[in-house]
């Protein structure tokens, strides 16, 4: 289960596509080149949701939207794409598509530190990986054009 991928253009392939039908999208990559390349999947449109849904928990309570939404199932591999980028921090991200998060081996949620509050009763363990992207923790990773080096931590110094 792969919680959420930001491209409105593949949600509302999907939606056009409609669900029960199958589908072929190229997700992410489209924004900038720090977050990857764009990749192609293949599955079926479970679910076309508005994207709207109350939140479980006290962090960032109240409503989110994150716009359009559709999951793919590719296979065994439900990936939720949404026309907004929000970040997964609670099981109501899930259970809003119809899906139990505490059913699931494995979900990757998109967020920071904020998942762990919020899924705490519904995860065993945590794994954090640090992805390509502006949020990453490794600074030397981003291209810093209008700074003086040498400069502590991206040099050794």
């Amino acid at each position: 289960m792969i919680g959420n991928i930001a491209d409105p253009a593949a949600v509302q392939d999907a939606i056009r596509v409609g669900v029960g039908k199958t589908v072929t999208l190229t997700v992410g990559g489209k924004v900038d080149r720090f977050h990857g390349d764009p990749v192609q999947i293949s599955g079926r449109v479970r679910t076309i949701h508005d994207g709207v849904f109350t939140t479980s928990t006290r962090f960032n309570g109240g409503t989110t939207r994150r716009g359009a939404t559709a999951v793919i199932d590719c296979g065994g591999v439900e990936v939720i794409l949404t026309s907004r980028a929000v970040l997964v921090f609670e099981p109501n991200h899930f259970r809003s598509l119809g899906i139990d998060p505490s059913q699931r081996k494995i979900l990757i949620c998109k967020s920071e530190m904020q998942h762990r509050p919020g899924m705490a009763d519904t995860a065993r363990t945590f794994i954090d990986v640090d992805t390509p992207g502006l949020a990453t923790q490794m600074l030397s990773r981003l291209p810093y054009t209008k700074i003086r080096r040498p400069v502590f931590p991206l040099d050794d110094i």
